[in-house]
Parts: structure tokens; C-alpha cells; sequence
């Protein structure tokens, strides 16, 4: 493995899509950290 990039010889569209994918994915990666956090710091647990 080696830098995301050139370096691996991806092609310009399969380094959009990769972009893609990830940017897609924060959200949930957010709301999973936020939902977490929330948690912890309100104790709604006990």
C-alpha cells in the first residue's frame, strides 16, 4: 500500500469515486459519533 493517490496508479474517476464514497459516509460517521457522545455525557444509560 502506499499514499492514496498517483503514487498507486488510480485513475482520476476512480479517485472521484472513492472522494464520493467517503464524503457519503461522514454523515453517518458523525451522527454515530454525536449519538455516542450524547450518551456518555447524559448518562441515559442508567
Amino acid at each position: 500500500m502506499g499514499p492514496i493517490g498517483k503514487a498507486e496508479g488510480l485513475a482520476d474517476e476512480e479517485l472521484k469515486s472513492r472522494l464520493q464514497v467517503a464524503s457519503s459516509l461522514v454523515p453517518y460517521l458523525v451522527s454515530y459519533i454525536g449519538r455516542a457522545h450524547y450518551v456518555a455525557t447524559h448518562n441515559t444509560l442508567y
